[in-house]
């Protein structure tokens, strides 16, 4: 990976530990959620769902890396074992 390739990186992983780990600054006074999740595609050059918003660091890893992460996989792995999980489907 070449220098302006590594720094690219690093100034999106930067945004996004700002975005997701720190309080919003004043410049997101008014912006609304699909501001903030607009943003997250755009310095992840992806879609991404919101509760993948949950894990910053996994959003990090995955600039850093390459590889695309499994949030989902988190998200269900989180669940206590011994609690029951309600699953809806619609057509």
């Amino acid at each position: 990976m070449n220098d302006d390739v590594e720094d690219d990186v690093e100034d999106r992983v930067e945004q996004i530990q700002k975005l997701l780990c720190e309080k919003l600054g004043p410049e997101w006074e008014g912006k609304t959620m699909g501001d903030l999740h607009e943003k997250i595609e755009e310095l992840m050059g992806r879609p991404t769902w919101t509760h993948e918003m949950a894990y910053p660091e996994m959003l990090i890893e995955e600039l850093r890396n390459g590889k695309p992460m499994d949030a989902f996989k988190k998200s269900v792995e989180a669940i206590a074992r011994e609690k029951p999980v309600i699953m809806v489907v619609t057509k």
